[in-house]
């Protein structure tokens, strides 16, 4: 774009340095290309936050409206996961589209079964968004005050190895850019591969 303008490009700064960068992509393909080897067994407070983080995720998943506040609340208890506030953004204007398909102002131009369909596929996407990464968030602010094995519970939720090694650099050393993007790369796969 800075071209077509006449404009010199714009230098942008790397999220992250080389050298954290060489960590991460060592970290990244033994995470996945080795077998997971974790034990599977909980321990009575493990299998209550694992109830508890499904209770929470599913009052919060009931609707776009519900999704957004749990984002928008999330981050301002947690600021440093930017990602959480994008999310609500993303889910707000989500529901905008969804209320104007709702509205009687887009009847001239799709036909009640195509905005309904509109309509489903953007209820489907946040809700499977939701679903996935918000046992993530919460997941993250109880290992704030109560350090416990992160990866352990990825397989129960059904959380992609590929965030376990993005989530505990996070925990040992906070970087927001890093995390928001990895986040935004794991749903958008997510979204992919449904």
């Amino acid at each position: 774009m800075q071209k077509l303008l006449g404009k010199p490009p714009v230098k942008t700064k790397p999220i992250i340095n080389a050298e954290r960068f060489g960590t991460l992509k060592s970290l990244l393909q033994k995470e996945l290309f080795h077998p997971l080897d974790e034990s599977k067994a909980f321990l009575p407070e493990e299998t209550a936050l694992v109830k508890s983080v499904r209770t929470e995720t599913a009052a919060m998943n009931r609707n776009n409206v519900t999704r957004t506040q749990a984002y928008l609340s999330y981050y301002r208890w947690n600021p440093e996961v930017h990602w959480s506030f994008l999310a609500h953004m993303v889910s707000r204007n989500g529901g905008y589209h969804m209320t104007d398909l709702k509205s009687s102002s887009m009847t001239h131009l799709f036909s009640k079964e195509d905005r309904q369909k509109f309509f489903f596929f953007l209820e489907r996407a946040n809700s499977a968004v939701f679903a996935d990464s918000f046992p993530q968030l919460l997941l993250y602010e109880h290992s704030k005050r109560r350090k416990f094995p992160f990866r352990k519970f990825l397989q129960i939720f059904h959380i992609s190895r590929f965030i376990a090694p993005i989530w505990e650099s996070f925990l040992n050393e906070p970087h927001s850019p890093l995390l928001t993007s990895a986040l935004i790369i794991n749903e958008q796969r997510m979204l992919q591969e449904r």
